[in-house]
């Protein structure tokens, strides 16, 4: 038994061998590996090659620096474009692959936006996989990605599986909830304790929102608690703009250390997941799948514009590629076109929604 997408380096001493092969385990999905802090992978500023419209290749799995285990499925990463010569979006896939219209990025000239990408590893790289392809759909951009963790196949004692959960905030420094009732300073880090979660967790997922941001460009760093502050932003915003992100970042302690370089802002953290040996539900990679466009001249789906205060059911499970019994879904979600200042709430089918938003959209503004 040979499985073509296995590393082509090193077979009997590293990658392969009848005890540990899906042959026997069969396809049953991925843990998750948290880094302890995220590691960069690329910084385009460095080597001076701006991203454009043609298809760049990273890769990732082989590189001692960045950790990731030779044997991974899927990496997330958080995708930040810096300074672009035009409005425009950014779409990483798997190497390999051909370019999927979902794209995993939305940018205006001039701006710096982050947003946590998860994608399935392809082909490519020293070992033979475990590489992505990014590239705009116009202009240039520099682009850094950092490497929050990565999944493996799911074998005894590898790895932690996911549980979602209705979203929780735990934190809201604009209305005193939890420890803090005071924006952040420049330079300051604050420890902030994740309440709920059992005792194994490892890693957490957040939607992280920055606002009443005063200076002009700013930037959070989201790590485990009490390690050395690093490099890579996990949000970036702007002053004026209610910026959320997602977040997953280990734990250490039950809490989480957020850094703000520059300004005050006020800081809001929503919980909607987290990573427990002992959790439910196991991640399967898919290559990016675009579910539902709800332009007219791109429909796809069933669903069209929404209107103020409107929620509508989409379904997912059982609409291929998404079997029937899966339990959660990784989704990019992207606003286009707002009439007036909003946000976006998404949760499972309920009476009422929920009062935490993913996603806050300007009128008149970027997607």
């Amino acid at each position: 038994y040979v499985d073509p997408t296995r590393p082509v380096a090193g077979y009997l001493a590293t990658a392969w061998n009848t005890a540990d092969s899906d042959f026997l385990y069969g396809n049953e999905g991925d843990r998750f590996v948290p880094h302890p802090t995220p590691r960069r992978a690329l910084d385009s500023r460095a080597v001076v090659d701006r991203l454009d419209p043609r298809d760049v290749s990273v890769d990732l799995v082989g590189n001692d620096f960045l950790g990731i285990d030779r044997s991974s499925t899927a990496v997330v990463l958080n995708v930040t474009a810096v300074d672009p010569t035009q409005q425009m979006n950014i779409t990483v896939w798997p190497t390999g692959l051909s370019k999927p219209l979902a794209s995993s990025l939305n940018v205006g000239q001039g701006e710096v936006i982050a947003n946590q990408v998860t994608v399935k590893l392809g082909a490519g790289g020293r070992l033979g996989s475990g590489a992505v392809s990014l590239s705009t759909n116009a202009g240039e951009t520099d682009v850094l990605i950092d490497v929050v963790g990565y999944y493996v196949k799911s074998r005894p004692g590898a790895g932690s599986e996911l549980r979602p959960v209705a979203p929780y905030r735990v934190m809201s420094s604009r209305d005193g909830i939890g420890p803090f009732s005071s924006p952040w300073g420049p330079g300051q880090t604050r420890s902030v304790p994740v309440t709920g979660l059992p005792a194994d967790t490892t890693a957490v997922v957040l939607n992280v929102t920055a606002l009443r941001a005063t200076a002009q460009r700013s930037h959070l760093r989201v790590f485990p608690s009490g390690a050395p502050l690093p490099l890579a932003s996990s949000l970036n915003f702007e002053r004026g703009v209610n910026t959320p992100n997602l977040v997953t970042v280990g734990l250490r302690d039950g809490r989480v250390d957020i850094y703000n370089a520059n300004g005050t802002v006020d800081v809001i953290a929503d919980v909607v997941g987290y990573f427990a040996p002992s959790a439910a539900s196991i991640y399967v990679p898919i290559a990016n799948e675009r579910v539902l466009d709800s332009r007219a001249a791109n429909r796809i789906g069933p669903l069209t514009r929404w209107g103020p205060d409107e929620t509508k059911v989409l379904p997912i499970g059982g609409v291929a590629p998404i079997p029937a019994e899966a339990t959660a879904v990784v989704l990019n979600v992207t606003g286009v076109d707002a009439t007036t200042n909003t946000n976006l709430r998404l949760f499972p089918p309920a009476p009422a929604a929920p009062t935490i938003s993913n996603l806050n959209l300007l009128a008149g503004g970027r997607p």
